[in-house]
This record gives structure tokens, sequence and C-alpha cells, in this order.
């Protein structure tokens, strides 16, 4: 089986490439982000890959066979109480009807069904040919430490080989999250909710922008359950 070329929007830090490359079953052809240190990342871990840092001038012309989007959530984010700011997945979009992938694969804040975002994503990959399907996944659901509950939406074009997607699991009972209490070495304690990654390091260089980073960033796991689950569907 060849590799599908993976292109991968509003990149972060590679977050969505790590865990499709982790399948052996996806190459990334290209990465759009527009962070200067999430770009640093990129060019040190992939420096083969070209990195274009608007989403609305992308030049890439070669075969994509996979598009994934981590486009930003400021608008539908729940931390954000005035939802100001305009969503970012339109360009996302335009990418998708350029290039017409097999498959797309989108993450965002449990905040984007409030604002019914999620539900605007959803009918416009419906609207191009693809059939569609969101699914809520936590970190905590592949072993992370915290809950961090993320809408993951799936799309794949109706001419793609894609019935066992038809048999994967219907929606269960509403649960109510219990945050669990993760103690440290040192004997602090944080919620389970939020994630203990480098809250107390003050020699760390580039501190900050390394924690705003991981948060903004999606858990390598996830992208790559959803590859292996494609690449079991066998050639498009």
């Amino acid at each position: 089986m060849k590799k599908l070329k993976h292109l991968d929007l509003f990149s972060g830090i590679g977050g969505f490439s790590l865990g499709l490359e982790r399948t052996g079953g996806f190459k990334t052809v290209a990465f759009c982000e527009i962070d200067p240190f999430c770009q640093k990342i990129l060019k040190k871990h992939w420096p083969e890959v070209p990195l274009y840092d608007d989403v609305r001038t992308i030049s890439y012309t070669g075969r994509v066979d996979i598009i994934t989007s981590g486009d930003p959530c400021q608008r539908d984010s729940r931390a954000n109480a005035k939802r100001d700011g305009a969503s970012m997945w339109k360009y996302s979009f335009e990418q998708v009807k350029k290039h017409r992938p097999f498959f797309v694969l989108r993450e965002n804040v449990l905040g984007n069904v409030d604002t019914g975002t999620a539900l605007q994503v959803e009918g416009d990959l419906a609207s191009a040919g693809y059939t569609v399907r969101t699914y809520v996944i936590s970190a905590s659901a592949v072993g992370a430490a915290h809950n961090r509950p993320r809408t993951w939406t799936m799309a794949h074009s109706n001419g793609a080989r894609c019935e066992k997607l038809d048999n994967a699991s219907q929606p269960g009972k509403a649960r109510q999250w219990v945050d669990p209490v993760l103690t440290g070495p040192d004997g602090l304690c944080w919620v389970g909710s939020e994630s203990p990654v480098l809250r107390r390091v003050d020699d760390v260089p580039q501190r900050l922008d390394r924690i705003r980073a991981l948060g903004n960033s999606v858990v390598p796991s996830i992208p790559e359950l959803f590859g292996r689950a494609i690449m079991e569907m066998g050639p498009a």
C-alpha cells in the first residue's frame, strides 16, 4: 500500500503528522502554520517538507489524499466569554475543494458545537460529497493524564472504500466526567482537566512558547487511531 499524502493545515507543532506517520501509512507533503515558534519545531523535525505560513495563499499543487485541520477556535472556546473572532474553517474548506482528498480530519474544542461551527463543518463537507461523522474524544481516552475533550470530525469521499466506517460504534449514554487528582513527585496536585506540563519550571528556554504550543496541539495518539482505521479500509 502506497503512503497516503497528507496536507497538514494549522499544523501547530505537528501533532497530526506525528500521529499519522506513526502508522507507517502516511507521508506529510506540506505544512501550514503561522506561529514562529511552531515553525521552528516543524522545520527541525520535518526539514524537507514545505512549510507555508498563510492558509489563504498556499501554493501546493501536488496530490493530497488526506487533509487535517486544527483551525483556531477563539470564537468557539468556552473560555472566551465574548465569543468573538471569525472561524478559520472556511480556509481549510477551500483547500478541501481544491485538492479533493479522500479523507478530511478536523479537531476542535467542544464549544464549536455550542456556536454551530461543528454543524457548519459537517454541512460544508456533506455538500462537497463527503460522508461525515463527528466524535467526542478526550485525551484521557488514549492514556493522557487530563481529560481535554475535543470534537473530531472525520469525513471520507463517497468515491472511497468506506464501508468499515459504517460500522463505527454508535453514541452511548451521556456520562459525567470525574476529574482525577494527580499527585506529582514533589507532592503538588493538579486536577485532571489541566495538564501539569511545565507549570513551575522557570529555567526552561522559551517556556511560555512551549506551554502555549503544547496547549494548542492535538494528542498524536488520536490521529494515529484514525490513521490506523483508514489503513484497515484498504486502498481507496
